[in-house]
């Protein structure tokens, strides 16, 4: 080749001449890293080498950045640095080849996410060797942190070149190049849209990595379900994702498996869910090997809203006849709304499932059927978010304010509801992720505020508004979800026994309160309930509806919508931000567990008592909660049954250890008493008047309390769950 070629753009140079400027670049450079760049090249150079920047090249901290896309197939498969193997961000990948089209690069995705490296590993030795490395490395974390675009990330790193070139003279310029933005991902075709698989056992790894000691088995719970990515469109993409509700150290962490998206549900469902249920039997039957360890993996089943559930089992939908996936009850229609009235119907088996015995139920094959030890009756759990939250406490609302007059209460009485709701509004701990809006604004209530008011203000707000027999109905339920929420009643065979009769009762009396109308498949559902918890006591005892419930999965799926940042190529800039989460080593934050309550906040303004002293606190946070020395947190109950007020955290020399400064209420009484049911039997209770100040040890604290003023009284409620890991 003439020496014109080497001054020559890349780009207009032929295709014999960008193989020419290749094969220099690979003898000059002599390096055996790579890092394949997507889009054009910024001309960033952070080692000053003028022959990398001629080239249309950029080298930062030893990695060589092609500009892929302005080469042919021919030319990508003829690039060969370090043998044809290259390296991104730490980790050695094949040479990627485009597809016709340009928006698949094989083996991309499937070497980001590589179950041979532990996520740690994406942390190069480059980050601590200057403060240039040090610095790209915050403004990564920062980046991914805050949801920050390429395009902004990209304006500051320029900007910060321009105003200080000798502080960040070796700053990339490209946000890409910072973020280690993987340049395509590799996406299959399932009609009518793309799919991205990450990998069931690639996550598996970076679980038990990220396990704070060895286990030998691990429970994974599933879900799928579409999620709207526009609202102009009807697209939806489709995650698999699964989390591990057994671990406490995994609480609320979500791990995706899969994604899809297409303009609707894909047409074929095994070429949607083939390549996740190949490594599920895997894993499922051989284990799985981390740490040097072989894991038992168990199926605990899908949670699945009643769509979804039906279009991955095969079933008729929720509005069928014969929809129930629990029993074999036949549904009617009544003023246009499909109604299950019938509460004492056989169960349905998994053998009559597999063998079509309910032709009408069973009305689609599912690939399911492939599954390793898989029960289509109860791998299948009710997930009470949809259900109870979404269902039926909406349906109820929904009634009382703007249903048939029969059921409808008055202007003046939603008004008074209202009033209540907005002044109990700060009354409610850190661990509430929404606070309470009034009922002009029920339309736009979200899943936890639905269950906030069932569990904590309904009981308050709704005394003298429904009438007796209505208010009384609804405690039923308050009483059952509450229970069904408690890790030490579902440990009471016998208290699960009363609350599935309390649900039948339920159920029955929906039919004269309200009209047949009203018992569809949400409130028909709350007759099997409890029998997910019979259920899976065996492998998680003490399970709660929470434990199984879709609230994690909800969450994630939200985190996902907010990875778009276009309309274009939605699926890709997914697969594109997961890449950059898990090449900076952040896919997940460290799981922390606490091995005893620890202390923060550290003061000298009391109150002290005798044998008092410093160091005082403000805070002390335990596994599931923290509490505080102001309101609303700083409610509390002892072992004694105890329900504290604190008013500071000290240590103790008559006891050598921290102890909680307080008063606790003289008078305790039943709030309500509903079917033999008493509300102290849920840690409920009215209280009122407070002792003189006392000390109980941080050991014998055993659970956070909701403290709701009611006239010269308060009402307590025990926390029952935890929005805030």
């Amino acid at each position: 080749m003439s020496k014109r070629h080497s001054n020559t753009p890349y780009h207009l140079l032929s295709r014999a001449g960008k193989k020419w400027r290749l094969q220099r670049v690979n003898d000059k450079v002599g390096v055996d890293q790579c890092m394949f760049h997507s889009g054009s090249s910024d001309g960033s150079d952070s080692c000053g080498n003028d022959f990398l920047r001629s080239q249309s090249l950029s080298y930062s901290s030893g990695h060589v950045m092609v500009n892929d896309d302005k080469l042919s197939d021919s030319e990508k498969s003829s690039v060969s640095l370090s043998s044809s193997v290259c390296s991104y961000g730490g980790e050695t990948i094949s040479d990627p080849s485009d597809t016709e089209n340009g928006t698949d690069v094989d083996d991309v995705m499937d070497n980001v996410f590589s179950e041979n490296d532990n996520c740690d590993e994406f942390d190069s030795s480059e980050d601590c060797i200057s403060p240039s490395t040090a610095t790209t490395h915050f403004l990564r974390e920062w980046a991914l942190k805050n949801n920050i675009t390429l395009t902004a990330l990209s304006a500051l790193c320029t900007g910060l070149k321009t105003c200080h070139p000798s502080c960040f003279s070796d700053l990339p310029v490209d946000g890409r190049t910072i973020l280690r933005t993987p340049p395509q991902v590799n996406l299959h075709s399932v009609p009518p849209g793309d799919y991205i698989h990450i990998g069931l056992k690639k996550q598996l790894s970076v679980v038990i990595s990220q396990l704070s000691k060895p286990v030998d088995s691990l429970n994974l719970l599933f879900n799928v379900d579409g999620l709207s990515l526009y609202r102009s469109s009807a697209s939806e993409v489709y995650p698999i994702l699964f989390s591990l509700p057994t671990l406490k150290e995994f609480k609320g962490k979500v791990y995706p498996v899969g994604l899809y998206y297409g303009a609707s549900k894909p047409c074929n469902l095994s070429s949607f869910l083939d390549l996740f249920i190949v490594e599920l039997n895997d894993v499922l039957r051989n284990g799985f090997y981390g740490n040097n360890k072989k894991v038992n993996v168990t199926l605990l089943g899908f949670c699945c809203d009643a769509v979804a559930k039906s279009y991955i089992m095969g079933v008729t939908s929720h509005n069928g006849y014969r929809s129930c996936t629990r029993c074999n009850v036949h549904g009617k229609r009544v003023e246009k709304r499909q109604v299950f009235p019938e509460t004492d119907c056989s169960a349905r088996t998994h053998d009559e499932f597999l063998n079509r015995v309910d032709p009408i139920f069973r009305s689609r094959d599912t690939p399911l059927v492939n599954v390793h030890g898989i029960n289509f009756v109860n791998s299948f759990v009710i997930d009470y978010m949809h259900l109870v939250c979404l269902g039926v406490m909406r349906t109820l609302l929904f009634a009382w304010c703007g249903g048939p007059l029969s059921m409808k209460i008055s202007q003046r009485q939603k008004a008074t509801v209202s009033e209540s709701i907005l002044s109990l509004r700060g009354c409610f701990p850190k661990e509430f992720a929404r606070r309470p809006r009034d009922l002009a604004m029920l339309k736009y209530w979200k899943a936890t505020e639905y269950r906030n008011f069932l569990l904590y203000l309904g009981p308050l707000v709704l005394k003298d508004v429904l009438t007796t027999e209505k208010y009384n109905h609804f405690l039923q339920l308050h009483i059952a979800i509450s229970t069904l929420m408690s890790r030490q009643k579902c440990t009471d065979g016998k208290q699960l026994e009363r609350v599935k009769d309390l649900l039948k009762y339920f159920v029955t009396n929906v039919i004269s309160l309200y009209g047949e109308c009203f018992v569809t498949y949400n409130f028909h559902g709350l007759i099997h309930l409890v029998d997910d918890i019979h259920y899976f006591s065996d492998v998680f005892p003490g399970i709660t509806l929470h434990d199984l419930s879709a609230f994690p999965f909800e969450n994630y799926l939200q985190r996902v919508k907010r990875m778009v940042r276009g309309r274009a190529k939605p699926l890709q800039q997914i697969g594109r931000r997961m890449g950059e989460i898990f090449l900076s080593g952040k896919i997940y934050p460290q799981p922390s567990i606490l091995k005893s309550p620890s202390f923060r906040n550290i003061h000298n303004n009391g109150p002290l008592l005798a044998f008092c002293t410093d160091p005082q606190y403000n805070a002390i946070t335990y596994e599931d909660f923290e509490l505080t020395t102001s309101s609303p947190n700083n409610c509390c109950s002892s072992k004694g049954g105890s329900i504290i007020i604190i008013e500071n955290i000290a240590f103790s020399k008559e006891f050598n250890e921290v102890v909680i400064i307080g008063r606790h209420f003289l008078h305790k009484e039943n709030y309500f008493s509903v079917q033999d049911f008493h509300s102290s039997e849920l840690g409920i209770y009215k209280v009122r008047k407070l002792s003189s100040m006392k000390t109980w040890l941080f050991s014998d604290i055993v659970g956070k309390y909701i403290c709701l003023p009611q006239g010269n009284n308060f009402v307590v409620f025990p926390l029952r769950h935890c929005d805030v890991a």
